[in-house]
Parts: C-alpha cells; structure tokens; sequence
C-alpha cells in the first residue's frame, strides 16, 4: 500500500465517522430538545398536579452530544493537513487561535467525555438501584454534576492548550512542513499519568461497577419475582446493552490511552539509544535513518492512524449506543411533545419512577396517598418502570 491510499483511506475513514457523529448526534439534540421545550406545555392530569419535568439523563444525553460534536470539529482540518501534509493555517493569530481550538476539541473528546459517560452511568444505577434516591436526579442536581466534569476536564484541557502552536516539522527526508503540534510540558510524564488515571482507568472502573450492580440487581429481581412465573423486565437484553456499553467504551479507549503510556516509555528509550549509539561509535545518522525506516512502516501508520480514529469512533457512535437503543427515545422523536395524555414529558430517556410513559403501570404513589383502597402488589414497580432507561 502506497503513501497515496493510505492517505485517502484514513480521510475516507475520519469523513464517515464525522458524517455518522454529525447526523446521530443532531438527532439527539433535536429530540432531547424538542421534549424539553414540551416540558413548558401546561398539560396537567386528572388530579390537576403538574407533569413530571423532564429528567437529568436528559440532560447528560444533550451534553454528551454536544461535547461529541465538538470533537469532530477538527476533522476538516485534519483532512486538509493529511491530503497536503502542511497545517493549512499560518503561523499567526488566527493560526494559532485554530491550533489551540484543535487541541481543545480534542481535549474535550478525550477528557469531558469520559466524565459525563461517568455521571450517566451513575445516574442510570440511581433510577434502576436507588430510585428512592429521585432528588440526585432533577436537573439542577445533572447540570451541578456537569459542572464538576466541566472543571475538572479543564484542569487537562487547560496545560495541553496553552502549549499547542504552529511550527516546522523535519520528515524523514529532511522536507520541513508546517504543523501545529504541542511543545513540551513540564513534568509532561506526571500529567500524562493523572491524566490516564482520571479520565480513563477511574471512569473504566466506575462504569464497570455500575453495570455490575445494575446487572446484579435485576438477576436478583428477576428470579425473586412472586407475580407469576415471568417478570416483564427481558434480562437478556439488559445484559446484552450493558455489555455493549462497557465494551464499547473499552475498546475505543483501551488502545490511544496504551499509546499514551507508551510514549513516555519510547521517549526514555530513544534517549538511551542515542546515548548507547554515541558510546558505540555509531553515527547520528545511522540512528536516524534507522528509526525513520521504523517510522515509514506501513503497517504501523495505519495501526497509529487506526487507534486514533477510535476516539472518533466513539463520539460517532455514542448517541447509538446511549440513545438510539433506547426504545422511549426512539418513539419520543416520532410522535408530538405534547399529545394528550402521553406528551413528550413522560417519554423521556428515564421516567419518574411513579410514572410510565404509555400509561400502563398507575402510579403507586397515588394509590397510596389517594385512599383508592388498592391491594399493594408484590412486583417491584419501582424497579420495573426505571428500566425502560436502559432497554
């Protein structure tokens, strides 16, 4: 494979998953949008009390896909920058105003995201593990919450930011282009290490656990139901989305961070063989023409390209594996945010726990405080409603 094919087939790539982050993201917002603006509609029930408003995995959906669209924001110039080899900028203000928003989309992708994947999936272990805790999910508990992410992916975005600019860069047959890259960071290798750890292995472990706890929670509820032989929540596709999320989130991330790692370790060594070179009598040259034949393997640029698409990937396909499989959003963006009885309130991505967005569960709670004299049930509603989140 020539230089030219693998160029076009890595902007192939990037394009498409821009197009599918572009489309499926936009489709979130208008959706999540649409059921919010339907929250200010005065409907009210047959007992004259306010529709519940909508919800914070609302709210963390509607971010998460703003926060994918930012990320894809550089890809046009990356595609130009590829085609050309040069950054298509020159190195003045604006210039370097467009390297330093590269680097902050990039940023945004790789620290803020993490994080509000994190705050999602704690707030689907309250609606399905604790959904007597409904107070942590109104939405100024989720834009508080966004809040923290937000200050906390600065404190990454920030240094990486400020030492992004515009500068020559000598090819492996001494041809200099212009490229906007990072200068060195001081103590870069104590920031790589924090940054690995609070964006990457602690959110890995927190949504794990999660999963495991939502997925324990209802193996125990599904085999401890007394209403029948069969509980209405289907397990197996529980499982099955939770796999694809912890996955997901796994193989797009597992690999970049494993690089990242790695670059520390590469650039200790490539300082030790030059030194061992040095001792050895052999010349710069030879060095550098050895690792620049290292450098021009094939296969190796498309692995680096490759692994650096997946975080790409990820914020192409987020909304698909947060919003799309969710089967209330998908019949929310497909019927009228105020339509009678069933508005776009109840068709939230998670409903209040009292609540069902079709009608067919009544609320307990109203029952209860109402003296209508019903037979309280031996099925868990509080556990079978939350679960519409992530079915």
């Amino acid at each position: 494979m020539d230089v030219y094919t693998t160029e076009y087939f890595t902007v192939a790539v990037y394009v498409a998953l821009a197009v599918i982050c572009l489309l499926g993201n936009t489709w979130v917002i208008i959706t999540v949008l649409r059921q919010f603006f339907g929250c200010f509609t005065t409907n009210y029930n047959y007992l004259h009390t306010l529709k519940p408003a909508i919800y914070s995995a609302s709210v963390y959906l509607l971010l998460l896909s703003v926060v994918d669209l930012i990320s894809i924001l550089p890809v046009p110039v990356l595609v130009v920058d590829i085609l050309n080899n040069d950054f298509p900028f020159q190195p003045n203000l604006l210039g370097s105003i467009v390297c330093k928003l590269i680097f902050f989309c990039e940023g945004a992708n790789k620290s803020l995201s993490p994080l509000v994947l994190t705050v999602l999936s704690i707030d689907r272990y309250v609606a399905v593990c604790r959904p007597g805790w409904i107070c942590l999910r109104r939405p100024k508990v989720a834009c508080f919450m966004l809040l923290i992410c937000f200050l906390l992916s600065l404190c990454f975005i920030a240094p990486v930011t400020s030492v992004a600019m515009i500068g020559p860069m000598v090819d492996e047959k001494n041809r200099s282009h212009s490229k906007c890259y990072l200068e060195e960071l001081p103590l870069s290798w104590k920031f790589d290490i924090f940054h690995i750890l609070g964006c990457y292995i602690l959110p890995l472990i927190i949504i794990c656990s999660v999963y495991a706890s939502i997925l324990r929670r209802l193996y125990r509820h599904a085999h401890s139901s007394t209403v029948g032989s069969k509980t209405s929540i289907p397990l197996h596709r529980v499982v099955k989305c939770s796999a694809a999320v912890v996955g997901f989130y796994f193989i797009c991330w597992t690999p970049y961070w494993t690089i990242r790692m790695g670059y520390i370790t590469d650039e200790y060594q490539s300082t030790q063989n030059v030194t061992i070179s040095a001792e050895n009598g052999t010349s710069a040259e030879e060095s550098e023409a050895a690792l620049a034949a290292e450098r021009m393997s094939w296969t190796k640029v498309l692995s680096i390209y490759f692994f650096h698409s997946l975080p790409y990937a990820q914020s192409a396909f987020n909304w698909l594996f947060y919003a799309f499989l969710n089967r209330n959003l998908r019949n929310a963006s497909s019927r009228p945010s105020a339509s009678g009885r069933s508005n776009g309130v109840t068709s939230v991505l998670i409903d209040h726990p009292n609540n069902s967005a079709n009608g067919n569960y009544t609320s307990w709670r109203s029952h209860k405080g109402g003296g209508f004299g019903v037979r309280k049930p031996k099925l868990n509603l509080r556990l079978e409603v939350p679960l519409r989140y992530i079915i």
